[in-house]
C-alpha cells in the first residue's frame, strides 16, 4: 500500500449489490464527507471523479463481500487509488459495534485503515481469479448432478424395482429409467431429471476440456500431477488458489491458509491447541476440501503418505490421520514449488498416464 501522506483522505466503503457507502476521512479524524453511489460501472466513475475534486491523494478500503467487490476494487486501482480488500472475519473482531448501518460500518473501515489496523485479504490477479471461477463451476456443476441423481433415487426408493444394472445411471439402466413404470408426476419428474442431467454432464464436459487444455500450459499443475492424488483438476484448483507460493514464507503458512492448522486458544493460565479433528477452517475452503480428497487417495497408493497415515492412526484414529496426512501433502507442495521440483517417489508410469489423459480431454476444447 502506498505510504500516506500528510493530505491523503482515508476512505472505508461498505459495499452492497446495488449501493455502496462511503465514509472519507483525514489523518485529523475529521470525517470530510459521508456519501453513496451504485455499485455498477457509471456509479464508481462518478464516485472517482468526485474524490478527484479534493485535489489529495485517496486510499480506500472496502470488505470481500460476495463477488460485490471485485469491480468496485479493480476499478479504484486502475484510477491510481490504493485499496486494501479487508477480511470480514477478521475486521468484525476488531471492530463489533451494537450500533450497525452502512454509515456506521464505512466509518469503522476508514478509521481501521487511517489507523493502519485493517487485516488484508489478499487479492490475486485476474488470470487466476479466473481459474479460480473455472475450477469452482465445474465443482458446482459436478454437485448439482449428484444433487439430481439423489432425487431419481429417491423418487424410486417408493417402487418395488431392481435396477438390471449395479450403476442406475449407466447407459442400459437409463434405458431401463425411461420405460419402468411410475405414477404419472413420478414419471414427468424423473425424465425432467434425467433430461436436466444430460445437459450438465454436456457442460461438465466442456469445462473439464478447458481446464485440462489450460492445465497442460502450466508447469506447476505438471509438476503437481507427479504426487499421487492429484490430477489436473485438482492440481489447477491448488494452484489457483496459492496463485504464489513466494508468499507463503514457510510450509506451515500454507497449512494455515487452508485452514487445517490447529485451533488454539488461550485466557489467563489456560493455554489450548485443538487437535486435527479442531483445525481452524479459516482460510480457503477449495483447497482443503481437495487436498483431504487428494489425501484420500494417496494413502492407498503413495507408499510414503500411507507410512505417515498409518503410524497417526494407530494413536489417534482414521479421521485425524487423514487431516494429518492432508496437512503433509500441503508441506510436500510447498517444498516442490518453492525448490520447481517433482515429487521424490513418483510413480513415472502413473504420472505419464495422467499426462496422457490430460492431453486427450484437452482436444474436446
Amino acid at each position: 500500500m502506498r505510504k500516506k501522506n500528510r493530505m491523503t483522505i482515508c476512505i472505508g466503503i461498505d459495499v452492497h449489490k446495488k449501493k455502496c457507502v462511503a465514509t472519507l476521512k483525514r489523518d485529523s479524524q475529521e470525517i470530510v464527507e459521508q456519501t453513496s453511489f451504485y455499485n455498477n460501472g457509471h456509479g464508481i466513475k462518478e464516485f472517482i471523479e468526485h474524490i478527484k475534486l479534493y485535489g489529495e491523494s485517496a486510499i480506500a478500503v472496502c470488505e470481500s463481500t460476495g463477488n460485490y467487490w471485485i469491480r468496485l476494487h479493480d476499478t479504484l486501482e486502475d484510477n491510481g487509488i490504493d485499496t486494501v480488500l479487508a477480511n470480514p472475519i477478521k475486521t468484525k473482531i476488531i471492530a463489533q459495534a451494537k450500533l450497525k448501518d452502512d454509515k456506521i460500518d464505512s466509518n469503522v473501515l476508514a478509521d481501521l485503515l487511517r489507523a493502519d489496523l485493517v487485516y488484508r485479504s489478499f487479492v490475486p490477479d485476474k488470470e487466476h481469479r479466473e481459474l479460480r471461477q473455472i475450477v469452482r463451476t465445474r465443482v458446482d456443476l459436478v454437485a448439482t448432478k449428484t444433487s439430481i441423481k439423489n432425487k431419481v433415487h429417491a423418487i424410486l426408493a417408493k417402487y418395488d424395482y431392481s435396477c438390471p444394472t449395479n450403476d442406475i445411471f449407466s447407459r442400459k439402466a437409463i434405458e431401463w429409467l425411461k420405460t419402468v413404470e411410475l405414477s404419472w408426476i413420478d414419471r414427468m419428474a424423473v425424465d425432467a431429471y434425467l433430461e436436466t442431467m444430460f445437459g450438465i454432464e454436456k457442460q461438465i464436459k466442456i469445462f473439464t476440456a478447458k481446464i485440462a487444455s489450460i492445465s497442460k500450459e502450466d508447469e506447476r499443475v505438471r509438476l503437481l500431477m507427479t504426487i499421487p492424488g492429484i490430477d489436473y483438476i485438482t492440481a489447477l484448483t491448488i494452484v489457483s488458489e496459492i496463485v504464489d507460493i513466494r508468499r507463503f514464507s514457510t510450509p506451515w503458512k500454507l497449512v494455515g491458509y487452508a485452514g487445517l492448522a490447529p485451533s488454539k486458544r488461550e485466557s489467563g493460565t489456560t493455554h489450548r491447541i485443538g487437535d486435527s479433528r479442531r483445525i481452524t477452517r479459516q482460510g480457503s475452503r477449495w483447497i482443503r476440501f481437495t487436498i483431504v480428497e487428494s489425501a484420500t487417495t494417496a494413502i492407498i497408493y503413495d507408499n510414503r503418505i500411507s507410512k505417515f497415515y498409518r503410524r497417526i492412526a494407530s494413536r489417534r484414529g482414521p479421521q485425524k490421520a487423514k487431516v494429518a496426512a492432508a496437512k503433509e501433502m500441503l508441506v510436500i507442495i510447498w517444498h516442490m514449488l518453492t525448490k520447481n521440483e517433482p515429487y521424490r517417489t513418483m510413480n513415472n508410469d502413473l504420472v505419464q498416464r495422467k499426462y496422457k489423459r490430460m492431453e486427450r480431454e484437452s482436444v474436446l476444447a
